[in-house]
């Protein structure tokens, strides 16, 4: 099989883009790879070495449209990669190495991003509250009684307290937490027991999206709701 892959200086600029965008170079490795538009080429292909990644960048050949009639047919340099800028798969053409170099740049760019923007659905799905929770599909759905009400304006402004202080929240976040907390208070009011509980929850898991925290502030933001809310997430039935 013919190979078509990196030259040395090449790869080379591979590492110094690397480095520029400040990711490290130990987290990539290099392997041959069938080009995706001539089977008969191998090419290079890096990829990203991180448990359960499919991440990569292939340095592809195609054949130019300009097709002579006889000798070698000449090729574009083709850069197939994941992620992408808006989708998880792209592919871009180049007609020189400094242009595909230009998009090995953005695929960098793009991994960085993917790497370091923590995963609220996973955020969700492992501090789920649904353990803490009573089944809402029995009991009754009377409104609280006064002292229900009253400790739930107690938990709410601990809850306020503690996660403005713990996590170190700037004057937007502090006004959103502010009036989800006035949005609980009065739904305490209004609405049934099993009502405000289905509520709260998804009014908890809204701030921990809506805040972008990091694995370990989300996690702490979760306890902080455990803490708060144990006797409240889980009013028995009158």
């Amino acid at each position: 099989m013919a190979e078509n892959r990196l030259l040395k200086p090449q790869k080379n600029d591979v590492l110094k883009s690397i480095q520029e965008v400040g990711l490290h170079p130990l987290a990539f490795t290099w392997e041959g790879s069938r080009s995706n538009h001539i089977p008969s080429l191998l090419v290079s292909t890096l990829r990203f070495r991180s448990p359960g990644s499919t991440f990569y960048f292939k340095f592809d050949h195609d054949y130019s449209e300009d097709i002579v009639l006889s000798g070698p047919r000449p090729t574009i340099r083709r850069s197939k990669f994941s992620p992408g800028s808006e989708q998880m798969t792209e592919e871009l053409q180049s007609s020189s190495w400094a242009e595909q170099r230009t998009h090995l740049v953005k695929w960098l760019t793009n991994l960085k991003r993917e790497v370091q923007t923590p995963d609220l659905w996973e955020q969700l799905k492992q501090y789920s509250l649904q353990d803490a929770v009573v089944d809402t599909t029995r009991g009754s759905n009377a409104p609280l009684s006064s002292i229900e009400k009253d400790r739930v304006v107690r938990a709410l402004d601990e809850f306020q307290a503690k996660i403005t202080q713990s996590l170190d929240l700037n004057t937007n976040q502090i006004a959103f937490v502010t009036k989800q907390m006035q949005y609980l208070k009065e739904g305490a009011k209004k609405h049934g027991r099993i009502d405000w509980i289905n509520i709260s929850i998804g009014v908890m898991a809204n701030i921990a999206v809506m805040l972008a925290l990091e694995p370990e502030k989300a996690k702490l933001l979760w306890d902080l709701v455990r803490s708060c809310f144990a006797g409240i997430l889980s009013l028995p039935p009158p």
